[in-house]
């Protein structure tokens, strides 16, 4: 680009920054419509949009690194890269620093530079070991590594559970931030300026199309066509690779958990890794990474560190309670103003803004709109350490049947059942609601409170939407008694600093707080990625994760000291709410409540909880 150029360019980037500061000072605030939504957007995120060649320049930024090997050159060049940046803005552990661990600051940013320094090591080793990788596809591997986080939305993984309400969800991954990334390659906005006139028009072609495979690698197409090569994407996506790897010891670093072994043992440990031609089940030969059996006490030992954290901060109930606060004020946002980003037009233009936004930017972006009150009135919380807390966490084990094992067990064939009932795009209508209860009820009328849980979990919620709809009806409940209407009613006068008993407001109404007592204030939370297995111990392990390694060297039992997925299948649900509902007897009250309610299936399973 050459100095006229780039100031013509920069002066069309100004004209447009100042429209688009006029549109926002406009704005009405008495009447705000979609576009004025999106105006404000727009306005929070105008930074992350600075063009790169105007602007960018290189950078000798640095984070702690937990191998011995420098941070790739080309990588380097593209630190500064103001869409990047943004991910030093983003907290690595979501809403954890908010309640849970004040340690927990440390940013995205940080982990893709530890991350993309720890695949540099991986690609040594396999250089080392005899392994051909050229400089395109090392290239494609710490381009993937330094952006893999690159388009996480406001709170990271906090988000996942709304992904539904985000237009760009382009195939079947169960991580948001993965579908905006796919969509990102599919659409090429940001990453050719990344590219910049570094490569040829085919080599950003190949890099393009690695890419693509590694956040798409169960694309049996792919997966035939990079045979030879799937190692590749298993430096960032396996059982031990470079993601897990750093954010496993930078979280323990930043936590004071101590971290999972010596870091010159981590070296050692990536110095052995290898590959080989390994069959799958669909008959295709692929080149894995492997590891040789003497290694395998350290793989154990830093999985079981891994679990650790899962349990104690990525999933806690203090946590998720926080989470849910920010997710609820984003679900009623979207609600109150009909919002949902896969009808395409407006919609998904605010939905594509809103993942753009950083933590902080979000929490102010729910003060600068006002509406509606119980979102505002939610962040409003978060900023000043009113949360939410935990009153319940149920455990719901796949539920066993004695007999012969060759019977199926009639709680799986009742969700099965159930999952050819309900047609995910379509609403579902009454009759559709009243099959369901069918089902429920020939499956067993003595089904206890967990089978039934299990039942409304498993195959029913999954979606946002749902959840909140069966809180509201849960909330209803609730506020139908009369005692747990008064503690929430003095709850709701202490917060506005108004101390006295609730029986010294002699003129206080019902009318002054029905608009209040509507907005369901118990959150029902089914995390998705921890399950749990009760044994002697508490076992934890990560939903949907099969913990298999490939051995070059093969050790006695190769299968790993840690239960696989495949041998149980679990959930939890956790119920969160004010603080005063877990004082003296009232959480057991609440919990009672809940069986209650569960049990009573033709009360909740109607056609509005799908709606």
């Amino acid at each position: 680009m050459t100095k006229d150029e780039k100031i013509s360019k920069l002066a069309e980037q100004v004209d447009k920054t100042e429209q688009l500061f006029t549109d926002y000072k406009k704005i009405d605030r008495n009447n705000l419509d979609k576009n004025d939504i999106l105006t404000i957007l727009r306005k929070q995120n105008e930074v992350w949009r600075s063009h790169p060649p105007v602007y960018w320049t290189d950078s000798n930024i640095e984070a702690p690194s937990f191998v011995p090997e420098l941070f790739p050159e080309f990588i380097r060049d593209q630190v500064a890269h103001p869409f990047f940046k943004r991910q030093n803005f983003i907290n690595q552990l979501s809403t954890t620093h908010l309640r849970r661990n004040l340690g927990a600051s440390h940013t995205r940013l940080a982990h893709s530079h530890g991350t993309t320094t720890i695949a540099k090591a991986f690609i040594k080793s396999l250089e080392e070991s005899g392994e051909e990788i050229t400089d395109i596809e090392k290239q494609a591997v710490y381009t993937y590594a330094y952006i893999h986080d690159g388009f996480h939305g406001p709170f990271g993984h906090s988000l996942s559970h709304m992904k539904s309400y985000f237009g760009n969800i382009s195939f079947n991954n169960k991580k948001l931030d993965k579908n905006l990334l796919y969509h990102q390659l599919k659409n090429d906005d940001i990453l050719s300026s990344i590219f910049g006139d570094r490569f040829s028009e085919s080599e950003e072609e190949e890099i393009k199309n690695l890419l693509e495979f590694f956040v798409d690698r169960q694309n049996h197409s792919l997966r035939k066509k990079y045979s030879d090569k799937y190692y590749l994407s298993e430096i960032m996506d396996s059982t031990i690779d470079a993601d897990r790897l750093d954010y496993l010891f930078r979280d323990s670093h930043n936590l004071k958990y101590g971290l999972p072994t010596d870091e010159t043992n981590l070296r050692k440990l990536i110095g052995t890794v290898q590959t080989k031609s390994v069959e799958t089940d669909d008959g295709l030969e692929l080149r894995r990474l492997c590891w040789p059996g003497s290694k395998k006490r350290q793989i154990e030992d830093l999985l079981k560190e891994r679990r650790v954290l899962y349990t104690d901060v990525y999933e806690s109930d203090s946590k998720i309670a926080v989470d849910e606060m920010v997710t609820h004020g984003l679900y009623h946002f979207l609600q109150y103003y009909d919002i949902d980003g896969a009808r395409g037009g407006v919609d998904a233009e605010i939905m594509d803004e809103i993942a753009l936004l950083t933590d902080t930017d979000l929490l102010n972006f729910f003060m600068d709109v006002g509406e509606p009150f119980f979102s505002r009135e939610l962040i409003k919380d978060v900023y000043r350490g009113s949360f939410f807390t935990p009153i319940h966490d149920f455990e719901i084990e796949y539920p066993s049947e004695n007999g012969s094992p060759n019977e199926p067990n009639r709680l799986e064939a009742a969700n099965e059942e159930i999952k050819n009932i309900i047609d995910p795009n379509s609403p579902v209508d009454e009759t559709t609601a009243r099959e369901v209860r069918k089902v429920i009820k020939k499956t067993g009328g003595g089904l206890v409170f967990k089978e039934l849980l299990f039942i409304l979990v498993w195959e029913m919620l999954d979606r946002y939407h749902e959840q909140t709809k069966l809180e509201s009806l849960f909330w209803e409940e609730l506020m139908d008694d009369s005692h747990l209407r008064d503690i929430y009613t003095q709850s709701l006068l202490e917060r506005y600093g108004m101390t006295d008993e609730l029986s010294e407001y002699t003129d206080l109404v019902p009318e002054h707080y029905d608009s209040i007592y509507n907005i369901p204030s118990i959150f029902i939370s089914i995390p998705t990625y921890v399950t749990r297995k009760r044994a002697e111990n508490e076992i934890w392990e990560k939903e949907d994760s099969d913990t298999s390694i490939e051995w070059y060297d093969p050790p006695e039992n190769e299968e790993l000291d840690l239960p696989l997925r495949k041998q149980f299948q679990s959930k939890r649900v956790i119920i969160c709410g004010p603080e005063p509902f877990v004082e003296n007897d009232i959480d057991d009250k609440i919990e009672e409540k809940f069986k209650t309610f569960v049990k009573d299936v033709d009360n909740w399973l109607t056609p509005e909880i799908f709606r």
